[in-house]
């Protein structure tokens, strides 16, 4: 019965997924990832503030026409920037840190729809996800390239090929997270017309009828975005380790996988919550060693608090780079493994982009340099 396995990867595959732990060894990665959090942290104490009070309540007056917004101080510009305009004693920097701790008064200058937008806060959120796609998607094709070399038993990539080629391929792979949201957004709109009738007419028979109908439409709708939870993070990681960089084909990759095999989908992301557990607690170790180290520099002599807490929160922020790191990394492998169950591909099947080589320079004739 043993006698066709070759080791004990064949009998227990998920073993693949413990080589991606070498990756927390990987300064240039962890330094990736951290510099994404970094950007997460600010954008969203930017972008997803509590609305205040003034604004929620509808107590604050908007302009009507664009020509009113125009009409405040300024001329044009937020009533913000033009109460704090620069003075021989305010330095232009001030303005700028002024204006950016209200950000809801920068948007009272523009345009009545961007003033509600922003009063809604719809514009915030679609900026929000914007710069999370900008900012996340070329992490992950990053990392989880790197996770799936590490777990086909290879030695990790150079980083320089690696980015050439999540840079080659990133403009498809933004499309990737939109177009499930794009099919769920046209079936909300085929329901929002098929319910029109009902709001013309009051007649309850017709709300149960449209409702009836709208439920077989969103059944899918429903499945669709469901599925993206897991499709999307599989779609991407097939975007960066298959040949063809398809948007489409990855996606429907995802798909495809959360539906033949859901136990083996789950039973992967169960090991691989293990091992982020497992190192949590290890680098949770290093980091309060690490924490209890700046406390004694800290105190020493002269006690410095910014000194303690600016240590503390670096580290706290390394710590979560590094599991975010191994957390993206093991997507990368059980791609691969997911793959290996659902279509029979080996894991050590891994497409590699050839090398690029360098053209030789034309040789000059002869008569370049003989006389």
């Amino acid at each position: 019965m043993f006698q066709h396995f070759r080791s004990w990867v064949d009998v227990a595959p998920w073993i693949r997924l413990f080589p991606t732990l070498r990756i927390l060894a990987a300064p240039v990665h962890v330094a990736i990832v951290l510099v994404a959090w970094a950007a997460t942290v600010l954008t969203t104490a930017q972008l997803l503030q509590p609305v205040p009070t003034d604004l929620a309540g509808g107590s604050v007056s908007l302009p009507t026409t664009f020509q009113q917004a125009r009409s405040v101080r300024g001329r044009g510009v937020s009533p913000l920037l033009a109460e704090n305009r620069l003075t021989p004693q305010q330095p232009e920097d001030d303005v700028v840190m002024t204006a950016l701790a209200k950000p809801d008064e920068l948007f009272a200058g523009l345009p009545p729809i961007f003033a509600t937008l922003r009063q809604q806060r719809v514009l915030p959120l679609a900026i929000f996800l914007s710069s999370m796609l900008l900012i996340w998607v070329p992490v992950v094709l990053t990392i989880s390239r790197s996770g799936a070399v590490l777990a086909a038993g290879r030695p990790l990539p150079e980083m320089g090929t690696t980015l050439r080629w999540v840079r080659r391929r990133l403009a498809k792979s933004l499309l990737l997270p939109l177009v499930p949201w794009v099919c769920v957004l046209a079936f909300s709109i085929a329901v929002f017309v098929l319910r029109l009738p009902s709001l013309w007419v009051a007649a309850p028979w017709l709300s149960v009828v449209t409702g009836a109908i709208a439920t077989v439409l969103l059944l899918p709708a429903g499945i669709l975005a469901f599925g993206a939870l897991f499709a999307t993070p599989l779609g991407l990681a097939a975007m960066i380790n298959e040949p063809d960089p398809d948007p489409i084909d990855s996606l429907s990759r995802g798909y495809e996988y959360l539906v033949r095999r859901p136990l083996s989908l789950v039973w992967y992301w169960i090991v691989s919550a293990a091992l982020i557990y497992v190192a949590s607690r290890l680098l949770g170790g290093v980091v309060t060693a690490t924490m209890i180290l700046a406390s004694m520099v800290g105190t020493l002599f002269s006690p410095d608090a910014t000194f303690i807490m600016t240590t503390r929160t670096l580290v706290e922020a390394i710590h979560v780079a590094w599991l975010i790191t191994l957390g993206i990394a093991l997507l990368g492998a059980s791609y691969l493994l997911l793959r290996r169950d659902a279509g029979g591909q080996e894991v050590e099947d891994l497409w590699f982009p050839p090398a690029e080589v360098d053209e030789p320079l034309p040789e000059l004739p002869e008569q370049a340099y003989k006389s």
